[in-house]
């Protein structure tokens, strides 16, 4: 178990860095800051701020999604302005002030979610996470993250 480290009141920047595998058929990648760990679906189950790629959603970018609960949730546009390739670097970043969660992927302008954001006193733990839907193999290489808080409540 990652130990939690962070809340919204302390309007945090994270980043991480992955290389993605050699497929990116039938699979989810999650790295978000959340309660509980991703699972195999498409939105989380419980309070969540980060990115998610999912082939079976559709996605061809990544999107940026925010949780207050299971049941309240925003999922952005896409981010970035590439769509997600194979073997390929990036850098996901979220960055939250105030009221506003704002994600951008190798340095592209960054989209905004105001809605379904977790409670500022809400801890949260980073995961970065692959699911697959296949009996077969995959990955992504994760190479770091960082985080910084703005404020100290």
């Amino acid at each position: 178990m990652v130990p939690p480290f962070i809340r919204g009141a302390q309007n945090p920047i994270w980043t991480t860095i992955l290389r993605t595998g050699d497929s990116l058929a039938d699979i989810k990648i999650w790295c978000l800051l959340t309660t509980v760990a991703p699972s195999n679906v498409d939105v989380p189950a419980a309070a969540a701020i980060g990115f998610r790629f999912s082939a079976s959603a559709g996605d061809t970018h990544f999107v940026g999604v925010c949780a207050s609960s299971g049941a309240a949730r925003t999922v952005s546009a896409s981010v970035g302005d590439d769509a997600v390739a194979v073997s390929t670097l990036y850098r996901l970043q979220v960055r939250k002030v105030d009221t506003s969660v704002f994600f951008s992927v190798n340095g592209s302008d960054e989209v905004e979610v105001t809605t379904n954001l977790p409670a500022d006193t809400t801890t949260l733990t980073w995961y970065c996470y692959i699911v697959t839907n296949t009996a077969a193999t995959k990955f992504f290489t994760w190479y770091r993250h960082h985080y910084r808080a703005l404020l100290d409540p």
